[in-house]
């Protein structure tokens, strides 16, 4: 109901920001849902129709960097919703473009810090597209640029569990293309500093299931790592 009246506003009013967001964020939404309910064509024709509008609610605004933002929130789920539909061309290619719009605004405003998530997001995202198709040396720089970006972003947010879970995560990934390199010395580095943030996880909240999990994962990685 919220959405087909969000449709109604919008037409009415094609040049009204307001309007138009409220559409795209339920469309999102939307989008979201079908996502985890692995109804892929439903989620790209609700994410292609909130990307249409992101990119008139731009053109309105180019100067207004949030709206921008949210332009590659859309093309970021475009990507990850082709790669699972088994379109990995046209995966990496919304997912290249929502990179290259979200390092635009690192460089236009650096210290907020949602657009150096977003960027990092981004990197994490295509370093996994390019592991799974056994592409560990293109995978390697971008992951390792993620994890510099969320180490920034716990270090400004120290009791922030959602910074230390992304930057554990991506340290994870980081170590595991080190491996498929060969460079084994540097894997067991990254997967001791994952297991230094998993351990900083479950000091900050000692019963939650997902943190004792992501330890046990590390713990694993650093495993592999050490008897490579």
């Amino acid at each position: 109901a919220a959405l087909t009246i969000r449709q109604k506003l919008a037409a009415l009013d094609p040049t009204n920001m307001v309007w138009q967001r409220d559409l795209l964020v339920s469309l999102d939404r939307m989008g979201d849902i079908h996502y985890d309910s692995n109804d892929f064509v439903a989620a790209l024709e609700s994410q292609e129709a909130a990307r249409a509008i992101a990119e008139s609610v731009v053109s309105l605004n180019p100067e207004d960097l949030s709206r921008q933002a949210d332009l590659g929130t859309a093309l970021k789920k475009i990507g990850d919703i082709k790669a699972a539909m088994g379109d990995p061309a046209g995966g990496r290619e919304a997912l290249q473009a929502a990179l290259d719009l979200r390092l635009s605004l690192t460089n236009a405003d650096p210290s907020t810090p949602r657009y150096q998530r977003d960027a990092a997001i981004s990197l994490t995202s295509l370093a996994e597209l390019d592991l799974a198709e056994g592409d560990a040396a293109t995978a390697e720089p971008l992951i390792a640029d993620a994890v510099a970006r969320y180490v920034q972003l716990a270090g400004a947010a120290p009791q922030d569990a959602f910074a230390l879970r992304d930057l554990s995560i991506a340290q994870n990934i980081h170590s595991s293309a080190l491996m498929q390199l060969n460079r084994t010395s540097e894997a067991v580095t990254v997967a001791k500093a994952s297991l230094e943030t998993a351990d900083r996880l479950v000091q900050l909240a000692p019963e939650n299931p997902e943190h004792l999990h992501d330890r046990l994962v590390t713990l694993n990685r650093l495993g592999d790592a050490q008897f490579a």
